[in-house]
Parts: C-alpha cells; sequence; structure tokens
C-alpha cells in the first residue's frame, strides 16, 4: 500500500451482520423508529478503538431513529464485522414514559443513544466504558445519568457503581490515558452549553467532576476529545469549540495537570477550515501531532502540530470510494482511529460502505 493512499476493503459493511428487528425474539415494530438501520453510524453516532485486540467498535442509534442497542466490531486481523451483543428484547410497555426503560433494558443492557464521541475502550478494564448516556432512544429523545461498561471477551453488560454523574448529559466526548491510566471526559448539554469535566478511575470506580471558573461551549457536539499522549494535553476540536467571549477558534486544551481548570483556546494557523467542520480527530504517536479527516473534505486529512497549533492540509493520492462513504454531516466521530500495528489510519463511514484504511506519509 502507497504512502499518502486509502485502501478500500472490499465486502466490509456492517449491514451484513445487523439483525432484523421486527423478527423473534426482538419482536420491534417499524413504527419503533424512524431512521432505520443506518442510524447505528448516521444519527450522530461514533465508535471507538479496541486497542487489545486491533478492531473498530460501533454503537449508536438513539432518540427516535433506531432502537438496536447492540454491538458491533470489525476485526483488522480478520478483516471481517462480527455482532458482539445482540439487541434487546422490545419491552411489553413502549409509552417512553417508564424513566427505566430510558435508561437501560430488562436484560441489564443500555439504551441505545446517539454516542456522539462518547464511546470509549479501556484497556485496563479491558471493556468498552459508555459514561453518562445523551439522547437516549426514545420518542422525546431523553438522556439519562447511568453509566456502563461491556467487559472483553465475554461481552458482559453492567453498570459502573451506579454512579450518577452530575451535569446535563446530552453529548459527550473522552478518551483513555495511557500515561495515567485515567479516563477523561466532557460532558455538554444541548448546542454545547454546560461543558463538564470529568475523570473516571478504574482503581477506585469512582467519577470525578470538576466545575470550570470560566464557561465554555462545545458547539453543537460536532467535535472529538482527543489525548496528545506525548505532551499529556487533552484537546477538544471542531466546529463551535471556544470560551465564551473567546475567538471560538475550534481548539481547546487543557494540560492532564491541570484537567478541571479553565482551558486554553489557543489560536490555530494555517488550514484551519476543518476545524468548522465535521471531523474525526486520532493522535498519532510517530509524528506526535494529532491527525484529522472530515467528510466534508475527503481526499483531504489535515495533520495539527500541538508545538504551535499549525495545521498542514494533505491531498492524499487517491481518495475513499463509494458515494456512502460520508455521514450527511451527522459526524465522523470516533469511526477515525490510529492503527498502530500497522502503522495506519482507519476510517468507517454508512452501513452500507465498505471501512477504508489510509497509509500517512512518512517519507
Amino acid at each position: 500500500m502507497a504512502e499518502n493512499a486509502w485502501l478500500e476493503i472490499p465486502n466490509s459493511n456492517v449491514s451484513a451482520v445487523q439483525p432484523d428487528l421486527t423478527a423473534e425474539p426482538y419482536n420491534w415494530i417499524v413504527t419503533d423508529w424512524a431512521g432505520g438501520s443506518s442510524a447505528l453510524t448516521n444519527a450522530w453516532c461514533g465508535g471507538c478503538w479496541d486497542s487489545s485486540r486491533q478492531r473498530l467498535i460501533l454503537m449508536g442509534g438513539g432518540h427516535a431513529d433506531y432502537p438496536d442497542n447492540a454491538v458491533y466490531a470489525f476485526d483488522f486481523q480478520t478483516f471481517t464485522w462480527s455482532r458482539l451483543t445482540d439487541p434487546s428484547v422490545r419491552p411489553e410497555s413502549n409509552s417512553g414514559n417508564d424513566p427505566p426503560y430510558w435508561y437501560h433494558f430488562a436484560d441489564g443492557a443500555p439504551a441505545t443513544w446517539h454516542t456522539y464521541a462518547g464511546l470509549i475502550y479501556h484497556p485496563d478494564l479491558d471493556a468498552l466504558v459508555i459514561p453518562a448516556q445523551h439522547a437516549v432512544w426514545s420518542p422525546n429523545g431523553h438522556h439519562g445519568q447511568e453509566s456502563f461498561k461491556l467487559s472483553f471477551p465475554g461481552n458482559v453488560w453492567s453498570q459502573i457503581n451506579n454512579q450518577t454523574l452530575a451535569g446535563d448529559p446530552q453529548i459527550g466526548r473522552g478518551e483513555y490515558n495511557p500515561t495515567d491510566g485515567l479516563l477523561y471526559y466532557a460532558m455538554s448539554g444541548s448546542g454545547g452549553s454546560g461543558y463538564t469535566p470529568l475523570t473516571y478511575d478504574d482503581g477506585t470506580g469512582n467519577w470525578t467532576t470538576y466545575t470550570l471558573a470560566q464557561n465554555v461551549n462545545l458547539g453543537g457536539g460536532q467535535d472529538e476529545l482527543c489525548i496528545d499522549v506525548a505532551r499529556q494535553r487533552i484537546y477538544i476540536l471542531g466546529n463551535g469549540i471556544g470560551l465564551i467571549g473567546g475567538g471560538h477558534h475550534g481548539v481547546l486544551y487543557d494540560t492532564v495537570a491541570a484537567w478541571g481548570d479553565d482551558p486554553t483556546e489557543p489560536t490555530p494557523s494555517g488550514d484551519t477550515g476543518i476545524l468548522a467542520e465535521h471531523l474525526g480527530a486520532a493522535y498519532d504517536p510517530i509524528s506526535e501531532d494529532i491527525w484529522m479527516y472530515a467528510e466534508e473534505r475527503p481526499t483531504k486529512v489535515v495533520r495539527l502540530d500541538t508545538s504551535d497549533h499549525s495545521l498542514t492540509e494533505i491531498t492524499t493520492t487517491s481518495s475513499p470510494s463509494g458515494t456512502d462513504l460520508t455521514q450527511n454531516q451527522h459526524g465522523v466521530f470516533g469511526k477515525w482511529q490510529y492503527w498502530v500495528e500497522e502503522d495506519r489510519f482507519v476510517l468507517y463511514g454508512r452501513t452500507t460502505a465498505n471501512v477504508h484504511v489510509y497509509r500517512p506519509q512518512r517519507s
């Protein structure tokens, strides 16, 4: 595979393993949703990277778009999709007025929701961690404050400490920091208001919530949290990001040591246009930069140099194929990830599209 080029993996769309929710034993009815099975990716839903198994994990739906709460994974060693969990059975009461139904089903699995960039793989727990849910599936888009984990390899759901998180959990973004073993997470309400930073310590099993002195706007959720491991900085990148009264340049960061204090808003230079788009962001430990992809510019990738916050646009020698790759501006989120074993970035778009791999320019 050439540098600075894309490779499409044939026959790699997740729709092949998505179930028929109207069939036994699930028994959902078509009027239960508006978005259909494509909502797994295009209803403001994302993914995360299982670094222990070299696979991309997806889960999504939410609001009135789709009730499927199954978890899916694409294995980059076998190049195949699998369904890690089955959907929950439709409850007898479907009024949308029962709070436990908004948050989790009778089998203990969480309800699906608009996952945004809020799916996180935690290698110490060997689990998919889901902090407080946002836009949980229901006719009215309720949102809960329960957190869950899906433990591997048994694929078993459980709640995390039954701890209720403070703040407004409508939209979230987070990532695991391999240096200190903590999970860093940022919640916000509708439109990006009510920013609340948190950490999760698996040693104590507790969340810590911080209160900021300065108001922060995280836009409408079209953003990602990405950790610069070398510099131990936590970045939030994307459309509308900024301090209230600041420049809203699309970049905020805190050092790990200062997480929970008021963040810094630098002024980026270079190709800043991507920061106003529906981007995905992933840290590259070789260049020690953050690389971004936005669905609005399929033949481009952008590298953020976190030493000076300059952005460099790179025109790729080929482009991801397939008209269904983009999300109709519903966000890339965690579906753009760095694959360290092969020095590649991976990308997934719609449920009917194939998985793509990008090899960065190194020479």
